[in-house]
C-alpha cells in the first residue's frame, strides 16, 4: 500500500473517531514527532547560560554584529 493511500485511511479513521481521549493521544504523538523531526526538543536554559547568552548579545551589539529589521527585509526580498 503506498503512502498516499495509507494517509487517506488514517484520515478516514480520524474523521470517524468518536473518542476524545484517543484523539488527544494522536495529537500528542503527532506533536512529539514534529518536535523530534525539527530538532526542537528544547530544554530551559539555566541562569548561567542565559546570562552568558545576554553578554554575547551585548558584545555583538557593541561590535556591530547585528542585522536590523530593515536590513533583514531587504535580504529577504533577494531570496525570491
Amino acid at each position: 500500500m503506498d503512502l498516499q493511500i495509507r494517509k487517506l485511511h488514517i484520515i478516514e479513521a480520524v474523521v470517524r473517531l468518536d473518542n476524545a481521549v484517543l484523539l488527544e493521544k494522536l495529537e500528542a504523538v503527532l506533536q512529539e514527532e514534529r518536535v523530534r523531526m525539527l530538532g526542537m526538543d528544547y530544554k530551559p536554559m539555566d541562569l548561567e547560560h542565559y546570562e552568558q547568552r545576554v553578554e554575547e548579545g551585548i558584545e555583538d551589539y557593541k561590535n556591530d554584529r547585528v542585522t536590523t529589521a530593515k536590513q533583514l527585509k531587504e535580504d529577504i526580498k533577494q531570496w525570491k
